[in-house]
């Protein structure tokens, strides 16, 4: 049963790290039509606001940039799916976002991507944590030391 859901994390965290490869080239190389995709929601349904579109460039480098970083992070615990230390930084990284938009769409801009965004990072450190917490990677027993390297 164990190994059953230490699979299900890999191929989890595969696909979350494909997810983001894909996230951030779009992002970088096609950001008016990745925009455009997202503003449909708001633009049909009247939910929030559509996002404008960056006028600095440097915005688009930096959500790239952490896209990549989430991807290799992925790629990272799918290869070493005990190791808690991945997983966690994921968790971390994706809360802290979850914070960053959700303060901006209740004090600055109520921009759908901001409250989609908001949703898709908590969903997805919540099942991360979940997966975590079921392989036993977050508990006390999964403690112990690692074997010491060889010289």
């Amino acid at each position: 049963m164990k190994v059953e859901k230490i699979k299900r994390y890999v191929w989890t965290q595969r696909f979350l790290g494909l997810f983001a490869l894909l996230e951030g080239v779009t992002y970088f190389f096609a950001t008016s039509e990745f925009l455009y995709a997202i503003n449909f929601f708001p633009n049909v349904f009247k939910l929030a606001e559509p996002a404008p579109m960056p006028t600095d460039r440097f915005w688009v480098i930096l959500a790239a940039s952490y896209s990549i970083g989430l991807c290799a992070l992925s790629w990272l615990a799918a290869e070493s799916p005990k190791v808690r230390g991945y997983g966690l930084v994921q968790i971390l990284t994706r809360l802290c976002s979850t914070a960053g938009f959700a303060l901006a769409f209740f004090n600055e801009h109520r921009y759908f991507i901001y409250l989609f965004a908001v949703f898709v990072n908590l969903a997805i450190s919540s099942m991360i944590a979940w997966q975590l917490i079921r392989m036993g990677v977050l508990t006390e027993d999964s403690k112990s030391a690692p074997p010491e390297p060889k010289n």
